[in-house]
């Protein structure tokens, strides 16, 4: 009996939340740089240097003692060494996968870049790192940037794009990303059909 009380509150709960906007059955998703050891291939990012042409992996590195890191990821680069071939921009990229009937979509991204970083969700910048006199947006604390358009975001493959220009010979990234969304309310309504269900059954056992 105590179970069935508890998956009613939870389903009472759930379907409140879901009709008031809430995020009680959101989803979250987190991506970021450095997805293996130093050196290594990133299996989750690859960079461009022709405007997204063609693309290969990125290469994890030990980032340069001048960077800063953001807690749980690893700098980015074209090359083991961490340096390209100076006044380059790169074009990184990942990806993410909506379902269908997903809802209430939010992107947040934090990022540190050698030496600048516009950001963009499926083509549509909504981030731009300032170029400041030193160039020091490689360093704390990092930029952070947010979108929850939905016509920004699509079912199916959506794709994360940071353009990053450099200065100077060192080159690098370094970001973590997160992604919350409501999957399709299939275990709202899953929660009501069970509801009504637990009501009948109470109802017959009453009449008995």
């Amino acid at each position: 009996m105590r179970t069935t009380r508890i998956v009613v509150i939870f389903c009472l709960f759930a379907v409140w939340s879901t009709f008031h906007g809430g995020n009680a059955l959101a989803d979250t998703i987190t991506l970021i740089s450095g997805n293996g050891p130093f050196g290594s291939a990133d299996p989750a990012n690859d960079y461009s240097l022709n405007g997204g042409a063609t693309f290969q992996d990125a290469i994890v590195i030990v980032a340069n003692g001048a960077y800063d890191i953001i807690p749980g990821t690893q700098w980015i680069s074209v090359s083991q060494s961490g340096y390209g071939a100076g006044n380059m921009t790169t074009l990184y990229r990942t990806s993410f996968v909506l379902p269908a009937g997903y809802s209430n979509p939010s992107l947040q991204i934090q990022l540190h870049a050698d030496n600048v970083a516009t950001v963009l969700l499926n083509g549509f910048q909504f981030g731009q790192q300032p170029l400041t006199g030193d160039q020091s947006n490689f360093t704390n604390p990092p930029s952070l940037f947010a979108i929850s358009d939905p016509a920004h975001f699509q079912a199916g493959v959506n794709l994360l794009d940071i353009q990053v220009q450099d200065l100077g010979e060192p080159s690098g990234l370094d970001y973590k990303a997160t992604l919350t969304f409501i999957p399709e309310p299939s275990t709202v309504m899953q929660c009501v059909v069970g509801l009504l269900g637990l009501g009948l059954a109470i109802r017959g056992k009453r009449t008995r």
